[in-house]
């Protein structure tokens, strides 16, 4: 269970100053948005839109209503309706971790290359372990043409797990092609619309830019309202700033700016707010970045309870990756889970979240 009211580090001021900030960013700063289609609906909506820098500034108004109308009880189906979970229910869900390289061969003990064989394995195991309850493409699958990758990997997905899957696309083309897939899989549009077997989550680039290929995926997945995470991935201390009250103002106007261009396109997507930012090494700037630290913890926290302060369901990243030990694991895991997330993301691989 969450336990949202009453803990969490963050106090109704504190959220309100971060808002605040956020709100500066998106009017002031503004935010860069490579998509044709999506600088026109912001245009259109009332947003400062400089198509030559393509450069949005977004009006307070724009944000209210997004916070006050947007569609937030968000249902996620699996093909199995046992494995079924609604977000903002009180409980906290686990979803694997995404998009690794690597796989440690369990038969030669080496480290080779992810194939597509991996992604059905790793998808055939996360549907057998009850604490998993969303499968996310583990690895990816390498052996594949990069043209169709993305679709091998959700056939892998869909013929080896009943639980509700995620997945992510950058570009129209390819958005259409999977939900397609899944359409197929769930009996067609309207079945998929009422049961939504997958969701895709797509990131914003840090500092603020909406990228061509994630805004595409942004607006088919509004057009078919299939289920959509925003998440950040911003590097404290390098693509944001070093603070945590820092990177939680830049985190949200990337995460709110990407959920209103799906919003203004279709008000009746569903939106989960999302995180998985992380500290950068310092140290070591060509190393791995740092899971596991109390400042990516309270980033994760922070940015749980700034989406229960919206009315936004939410996914933080728990860092349960590695082999660090349990107890830092479970105390990393419940951190965010009594701030109030609903999806505790990256759990299941090793080596800064490259190797299964």
């Amino acid at each position: 269970q969450n336990l949202y009211e009453g803990l969490g580090f963050l106090k109704r001021e504190d959220l309100r100053k971060i808002h605040s900030s956020t709100l500066k960013i998106l009017e002031e700063t503004g935010v860069r948005v490579d998509e044709e289609n999506a600088l026109k609906i912001l245009g259109d909506a009332g947003a400062t839109v400089d198509s030559k820098l393509r450069i949005v500034k977004v009006p307070q108004s724009l944000i209210e209503e997004l916070v006050k109308k947007a569609r937030k009880c968000v249902r996620l189906c699996g093909r199995n309706p046992k494995y079924d979970l609604t977000l903002g229910d009180g409980k906290v869900h686990i979803m694997t971790s995404s998009t690794g390289i690597k796989v440690l061969d369990m038969d030669t003990g080496e480290v080779r290359q992810s194939t597509k064989k991996d992604v059905e394995n790793s998808a055939r195991l996360a549907d057998a372990l009850e604490n998993f309850h969303i499968y996310s493409i583990m690895v990816d699958a390498l052996d594949c043409p990069e043209e169709i990758m993305g679709l091998e990997e959700v056939d892998a997905m869909f013929n080896n797990t009943e639980k509700h899957i995620d997945t992510g696309a950058l570009e129209t083309d390819d958005t259409r092609d999977e939900i397609r897939m899944a359409a197929a899989v769930a009996g067609g549009f309207e079945e998929l619309r009422k049961r939504p077997i997958i969701d895709f989550m797509q990131t914003p680039v840090s500092p603020l830019i909406q990228d061509r290929g994630n805004t595409e995926a942004i607006l088919e997945c509004a057009k078919r309202e299939v289920p959509l995470i925003v998440l950040n991935m911003a590097q404290a201390g390098g693509t944001s700033p070093v603070t945590v009250a820092g990177v939680l103002s830049l985190t949200n106007a990337e995460v709110l700016s990407g959920m209103l261009i799906a919003y203004l396109a279709n008000p009746n997507v569903p939106l989960i707010y999302g995180t998985s930012s992380i500290v950068l090494n310092m140290r070591s700037l060509s190393g791995p970045s740092l899971f596991g630290l109390v400042e990516g913890d309270l980033i994760a926290m922070g940015a749980g309870q700034l989406a229960k302060y919206y009315g936004f369901p939410s996914l933080v990243n728990a860092s349960l990756d590695g082999w660090s030990e349990l107890e830092c694991k479970a105390v990393t895991a419940m951190l965010p889970s009594l701030a109030g997330a609903d999806i505790l993301y990256d759990g299941g691989l090793i080596e800064d979240a490259k190797t299964l």
